[in-house]
């Protein structure tokens, strides 16, 4: 293709696959008769609208048909979609808005009034007479029926019940009539073109309606694909925060903790739901692993019994139950029995069983 003329996209008929879609010009090769495109449709998806991206060499050469050319993706996505329903597209943009401007004459349709002589001219009807009677009433009324003739000599239009009727004439009409609009462009395209009312015309078409079907839902998917990926990186980046310095490994730190939790109580509860777990067991190991140092636990348990810090008393106990409640279905007292555990177990964790052992 010459770059003179060559717009930033082009809409292309692959003939192998028998679709019509957008591709970048750059992907075009052999004087617009081949292009390099990838299998994967999701892939094709996220770069057909990239008009600066270079093919890559590895993707499949595809044969193709250019139909349109345009500078926006939008005007030439909006083209690619009408032409699945038309047969006479030209391939550019001067000669799509003249053939736009183009107006068709209307086939004169039979008026059902008349009726056509042998040589085919439409002679009128005659006019019927109507009979009227004076139905007699009192002395001073008198009512006027008014009586229309009978039809005599009728003959059905089609004398033989094994033919269908020519709807050649029907179709032509409906070809001149119908036309499709672009909806942000403003260009008028050709009216799809009926072929033939045989059974193989409509195999053809209903082949060509699950093509355009299966081509949109691949447009939604990818869509999907695209927003889905959007909203992930927007969670990653609101990820929440702890409202105080972490892990916790002094007495100091714990009290600066406590006084931070009277006004950020909230944030420090969405922080603990987003830790998460597998159970409710899990996520409450995982919140203490994460907000105390290993070997400041060692001063706590449950209760504050034998001379040790009692950590239910503390104010992050208690939203940590409620966070652990509102992500899980159990019980306060489960989750109290969980973190006593912990606490109970804190000198076995991180080797101080084997340490232990080889002492003995």
């Amino acid at each position: 293709m010459s770059s003179k003329n060559t717009k930033k996209f082009s809409v292309v008929y692959f003939t192998e696959v028998k679709l019509h879609d957008v591709i970048p010009s750059k992907w075009i090769r052999g004087e617009g008769k081949k292009c390099k495109c990838p299998k994967n449709v999701k892939l094709l998806g996220k770069l057909q609208s990239k008009s600066d991206l270079i093919a890559d060499e590895n993707w499949k050469t595809w044969d193709i048909e250019v139909k349109y050319q345009s500078n926006t993706f939008l005007r030439a996505h909006k083209y690619s979609k009408c032409l699945q329903f038309t047969s006479n597209v030209e391939t550019s943009d001067s000669t799509g808005e003249e053939n736009s401007n183009k107006t068709r004459k209307r086939k004169r349709r039979p008026n059902p009034k008349y009726y056509q002589s042998p040589s085919g001219q439409e002679i009128p009807p005659k006019k019927s007479k109507t009979r009227r009677i004076q139905v007699s009433g009192s002395s001073s009324d008198e009512e006027e029926v008014v009586v229309s003739p009978v039809p005599r000599n009728l003959t059905p239009v089609y004398t033989n019940t094994g033919v269908t009727p020519d709807l050649e004439e029907d179709s032509d009409i409906f070809e001149s009539s119908f036309e499709i609009h672009g909806e942000c462009s403003g260009e008028t395209f050709p009216a799809p073109t009926i072929l033939s009312t045989g059974g193989e015309d409509l195999k053809s078409e209903l082949r060509r309606f699950q093509e355009v079907v299966l081509s949109e839902l691949h447009s939604i998917k990818s869509d999907i694909e695209i927003i889905r990926s959007a909203v992930v990186r927007n969670n990653l980046s609101s990820k929440p925060k702890c409202p105080f310095r972490k892990p916790i490994s002094s007495v100091t730190e714990l009290q600066v903790a406590e006084e931070v939790l009277e006004e950020e109580k909230e944030s420090f509860k969405f922080w603990c739901i987003s830790i998460g777990g597998t159970n409710a067991e899990d996520h409450v190991r995982r919140i203490l692993k994460k907000l105390l140092l290993h070997e400041f636990s060692f001063e706590f348990n449950f209760t504050g019994k034998y001379g040790k810090k009692s950590f239910k008393k503390l104010r992050m106990c208690n939203i940590i139950i409620e966070a652990v409640i509102d992500s899980h279905k159990t019980t306060e007292h489960r989750i109290e029995e969980v973190i006593a555990n912990w606490f109970r177990g804190a000198r076995d964790r991180n080797g101080g069983r084997s340490k232990r052992n080889k002492n003995q």
